[in-house]
């Protein structure tokens, strides 16, 4: 995974009696030019719990890890991709502070297209 191949990169794992409840990774990125907030911010890659530990906070221990970490690597703010239909994780990242910032479209590149 080439995440972790950049100076600031971690995994943030979430364990009980040494089983694996869910995990998220993180990484700083350079801003663009036109970004306000330092020369580089933060990005959550992924954050995955696991089904059996779904509604006991684990989600917002490592939410709440994630941006702690950051922090110490002065960074400012922090980048979150959701799959569009997802309600749920956005729910999830608005109720934990989280607002809409930029809206990616993905389109193929071949193929027909509209005229």
């Amino acid at each position: 995974m080439q995440w972790l191949a950049v100076p600031k990169a971690a995994v943030l794992a979430a364990q009980s009696s040494g089983h694996l409840l869910g995990y998220a990774m993180i990484r700083a990125i350079d801003a663009a030019g036109s970004w306000q907030w330092g020369d580089q911010i933060g990005v959550l890659e992924t954050l995955v719990v696991g089904s059996s530990a779904r509604g006991a906070h684990v989600g917002q221990a490592l939410l709440d890890a994630a941006p702690n970490l950051l922090a110490d690597w002065d960074i400012q703010v922090m980048t979150i991709s959701v799959v569009a239909g997802n309600e749920g994780a956005l729910r999830f990242y608005r109720r934990e502070g989280a607002s809409d910032y930029l809206h990616t479209l993905i389109m193929p590149v071949t193929g027909n297209r509209p005229s």
